[in-house]
């Protein structure tokens, strides 16, 4: 255990499959908020008991094991997700994880009837990569199914980052208490603490992610064969309870009409 500084998003989530708490593969700390991003997926998708369903990126597994489909695939970038994982969810019926990239899955074309990718092409590497990734969720999706993808980042989330602390864990600390954000300056100094004792790990995360234009998006949509179904702002939930709309994040329901 230790301070680790990810090269990119990963490295990030290989670390983050050494923590105590499997929730941190979801990237998100807080339980439920987790819950209630799954919840405004399932509200969004009509997925029934003999369905089969792919979460491509599928985090902690928790949106996957309550979706009541005949089978469900998970796929995670390192093969450290993926035993964690398997590991968490053993014994769970008809729930699958296995290891793979975005941009080419192992799957046969025309394998699932619904095929989610949440919070994943922001941290692609590049717009070719997020692209390629689009195309191949396609590819696995039946005719007439439906895709999810959600938490498209359409503007920079991390320029406050990079001109205030980038990788700095002091300047850090630092940018929190001159902003007298006390709370979050005690929660992650004591983080900062405990891995430097060894109890766990603190992950410096990249200082940059990848922004896609709406208008290019819906460009690819055409161009292979989809369809917009509907399309929303990504919400969130605080600690508090209280809901937000975060107008830098884009969520898309699809549905592939055809495919090139």
């Amino acid at each position: 255990m230790a301070v680790i500084t990810a090269k990119d998003f990963k490295e990030v989530y290989r670390a983050k499959a050494r923590s105590r708490d499997i929730r941190e593969l979801s990237g998100r700390s807080d339980k439920q908020l987790t819950e209630f991003v799954n919840s405004e997926i399932l509200t969004k998708l009509d997925i029934n008991s003999r369905m089969s369903v792919l979460d491509v990126g599928c985090g902690d597994g928790s949106l996957l094991s309550k979706i009541p489909a005949a089978k469900r695939f998970g796929v995670v970038p390192s093969i450290q997700e993926a035993v964690r994982l398997k590991n968490s969810y053993k014994g769970k019926p008809n729930l699958h994880f296995c290891v793979s990239e975005s941009s080419f899955l192992p799957f046969k074309g025309e394998s699932f009837h619904t095929t989610i990718c949440n919070g994943v092409l922001l941290i692609l590497r590049s717009e070719s990569e997020a692209m390629e990734s689009i195309r191949e969720l396609g590819r696995c999706t039946l005719p007439k199914g439906q895709i999810w993808l959600g938490e498209i980042a359409t503007a920079d989330e991390l320029r406050t980052k990079r001109e205030n602390y980038g990788s700095s864990t002091f300047r850090f600390l630092v940018f929190l208490f001159r902003k007298r954000r006390y709370k979050a300056l005690l929660y992650w100094a004591i983080r900062l603490a405990l891995s430097y004792m060894g109890f766990s790990d603190f992950i410096v995360q990249p200082n940059s992610h990848l922004v896609l234009k709406g208008e290019t998006l819906v460009k690819n949509f055409t161009e292979i064969g989809m369809t917009i179904i509907w399309t929303g702002k990504h919400r969130h939930r605080d600690r508090n309870g209280q809901i937000t709309t975060v107008e830098s994040r884009t969520n898309y329901l699809l549905s592939k009409v055809g495919f090139s």
